[in-house]
């Protein structure tokens, strides 16, 4: 606990002097980014979304934009952190070596994304993670997300002011909860609910989607992050054989777009994130932890936590 009032510290030092390590680190990662950018595929019809996926490029599509955004898919189509996670799959599926080696790797891919809050927050979880087991510190995965996070706003304390920051730590905390509660009483309409939820509360004041979107992003979100994003990471680096897998992201990319037509959802859109929005998201976030930490605390005394 002595270690988090020292991030908590430093943080408050760095806002204080309006030190950005990420800001320092820009002229690198803007390079990157631009390499990645002019390797896109140019006779791909979806290359604006293949830059979007790999490259961590602003979505710029006005019509797809706003169909994603209804749907609540719009975060996994910049690179967040689960396409990280699944890059460390992949990693780690072609070596059985030490897991420190994925850092450098990671730490590369957060650069060409011009390491966006999502990103970052995902590959500190990994690397606070790779470090206590190197250490061979056992430590609880609230407390990885809480330090990893708390690091990230060390790194570049201006956000403290991002939504997507607060929601992707957010949905970190989600992703836990097989881990507090049992598995009789967890499902997947469940776990998609609270992030539907949590959606809900970070994003008050720009959308609101309609409630079909827990079930849409319960069917998308497998095929976006497991099938859409791997053809994409293809379609850049096999270029041997390149047509092939940019032909079938263009057809699953125009087919997930008329099936969001069809649907004919629609987003309400409300006023800008106020600095009291902000801070209710904060108070809600430090109000999970709270509670998730006494109930772990409370099942490890009744000798119930998993």
């Amino acid at each position: 606990m002595i270690f988090v009032y020292l991030l908590i510290y430093l943080f408050i030092l760095m806002h204080q002097t309006r030190l950005s390590v990420v800001e320092m680190l820009a002229p690198f990662t803007n390079q990157l980014h631009g390499i990645c950018l002019k390797h896109a595929p140019i006779y791909s019809n979806s290359n604006e979304i293949l830059q979007a996926l790999v490259c961590g490029e602003s979505l710029k599509h006005a019509n797809i934009n706003r169909l994603l955004i209804a749907a609540g898919l719009i975060h996994i189509f910049v690179v967040s952190g689960s396409h990280l996670h699944l890059i460390a799959n992949i990693l780690k599926a072609f070596s059985q070596k030490s897991k420190a080696y994925l850092i450098i790797p990671l730490a590369l891919y957060c650069s060409v994304c011009q390491m966006n809050p999502p990103v970052t927050r995902a590959f500190l979880i990994i690397a606070v993670k790779v470090g206590f087991e190197h250490l061979d510190i056992r430590i609880s995965k609230l407390n990885i997300i809480l330090i990893s996070g708390i690091t990230g706003l060390i790194l570049n304390p201006k956000w403290s002011a991002s939504l997507s920051y607060q929601m992707s730590w957010i949905a970190a905390i989600i992703i836990t909860t097989p881990h507090f509660f049992s598995k009789q009483s967890y499902n997947l309409i469940f776990n998609q609910s609270l992030f539907y939820a949590s959606y809900v509360t970070v994003y008050n004041t720009l959308s609101f989607p309609p409630l079909i979107a827990i079930v849409i992003s319960l069917v998308f979100t497998p095929i976006l992050e497991y099938i859409l994003f791997p053809l994409a990471l293809l379609s850049y680096f096999s270029h041997s054989i390149t047509d092939i897998f940019i032909y079938n992201f263009d057809t699953f990319m125009n087919l997930i777009c008329k099936t969001l037509e069809k649907l004919e959802l629609q987003s309400t859109f409300l006023t800008l994130p106020t600095t009291n929005s902000i801070s209710l998201n904060w108070l809600f976030i430090i109000s999970l932890h709270y509670f998730l930490q006494q109930y772990s605390v409370h099942n490890k005394r009744k000798g119930t936590f998993p």
